[in-house]
Parts: structure tokens; sequence; C-alpha cells
């Protein structure tokens, strides 16, 4: 697994300073944003390995999908109760909006992870991801997917989200894919 072979050669910010300052930093946040922003290492591996179970793509794809979906999830370093609950409704998340996807295979998976991080409840999600995605002027299919999970993450709910970008996009001065893509950052969390 990548994120046990950069761990192991120390912390993070170590691996940074010798890999050369500021950009390899920058690069590792990237990389490995499930170890970096989580309290416990151990609970995000767990998670890595459950999620992935979900995954129909290749073992390193797989892994990397459910990094996605697993970031942050140790960040309040919760009990193991909470955390087990935590991880089944981001595997209902995962299945519900992989399998509602326009997308196939491992583009729709992708989609998925990204709308379920952080996820409260995954009926939510998947009506967050019906709802924002149709509401898109310029953007359509799977691209429109793919900024509907953008604005969906982190438990974002269906209606109030829907209304911001409708709003947002319509109001902005920007125009095509542009407008589409800004309110679906600014109206995410």
């Amino acid at each position: 697994m990548v994120i046990g072979d950069v761990t192991r050669f120390g912390s993070s910010k170590g691996v940074a300073r010798r890999m050369g300052g500021r950009l390899a930093a920058a690069l590792l946040a990237l990389i490995i944003p499930a170890v970096t922003l989580a309290a416990d290492g151990g609970q995000v591996l767990e998670c890595i390995d459950k999620v992935s179970r979900e995954s129909w793509a290749g073992s390193q794809s797989r892994e990397t999908i459910a990094a996605v979906a697993c970031r942050g999830i140790g960040e309040t370093g919760a009990d193991s109760k909470e955390f087990e609950q935590k991880v089944k409704v981001l595997r209902e998340c995962f299945d519900k909006v992989s399998f509602r996807s326009q997308a196939k295979g491992t583009e729709a998976e992708t989609i998925a992870a990204s709308a379920c991080t952080g996820v409260i409840n995954a009926a939510e999600t998947a009506a967050c991801m019906d709802k924002v995605s149709r509401k898109f002027r310029y953007v359509k299919d799977t691209a429109a997917e793919s900024l509907a999970a953008r604005a969906c993450a982190r438990g974002n709910p269906a209606q109030e989200t829907a209304v911001c970008v409708d709003k947002v996009s319509f109001r902005l001065d920007a125009s095509g894919a542009l407008a589409d893509t800004l309110a679906a950052i600014a109206c995410g969390r």
C-alpha cells in the first residue's frame, strides 16, 4: 500500500524536508491526505481496506478511490463504535452514488468517492448528487456529476446545495463551464 510505504520513512513533514522543501510538502499533502489529516492512521487504513472492497477496480486504483472516500475519517479520534458507524455509512453512500452514476466503472467510483467524503447520511448525499447535477447550466452528464460531488461532499444537504448552485451559477459574471465550476466550489463545504 502506497500510504504505508510513505509513512514508514517517518512523518510527512520529515519526508517532505528530505524530498526538497515546499513543493514536496504540497505533493505529499495531495498524495496522502488521509494520513496527514487523520488523528488515527489505524482507523484510516481500516477504512481504506473496507471501502476498497466495494470497488471493482484493480488493486492500486481501488486503494486510491478508497483513500479519497476515507479522507479525514479519523480526524475526531472517534471510538470504535462511532468509527464503525461512519464506515458503514460511507460504504452505503459509495454504493448508492456509484450505482446511480451515468459514468461507468472506475469513473463512477471516483465520483462516488469524492461525493461521499465526510458523509453524514448516505441517502441525503445520493439525493444531493441527483439534484445538484441537474442544476448546472453548461456542464452535463458525468462532468456535472464530478462537480456535484465537489458540492455535495461532507454531508452538504441536498435541497440547500441545489438552490445555492442554481443561484450562484446564474448570477456570476463568468459563463460556461467556469460558472458551474465556481458555483460547485462556492456552495460546497
